[in-house]
């Protein structure tokens, strides 16, 4: 498992949990992180930056503080193809 900050471009990950606070914790679930939920990571900037990830089918731009709350485990992107 790591924090959604830490992911490469490209990479698909499922949501795990968060280390946040409740407000954004509920703010996240109505943006559809949900445990075991798919998300691909179509940019991240960086540490200084912000990341897009695509949840649902919806792109949405997260801060790298918020980011850094969110636990993912990456899917094994290898040749053989997708789980």
């Amino acid at each position: 498992m790591t924090k959604l900050s830490s992911t490469k471009k490209g990479a698909c990950c499922k949501f795990v949990s968060t280390s946040c606070d409740a407000d954004l914790g509920h703010r996240l679930l109505e943006m559809g992180f949900m445990p075991g939920e798919n998300i691909v990571v179509v940019t991240n900037t960086g540490s200084k930056g912000s990341i897009m990830v695509k949840v649902k089918g919806s792109k949405i731009a997260l801060s790298n503080k918020i980011a850094d709350q969110i636990i993912v485990l990456e899917e094994d992107n290898g040749k053989n193809g997708k789980k």
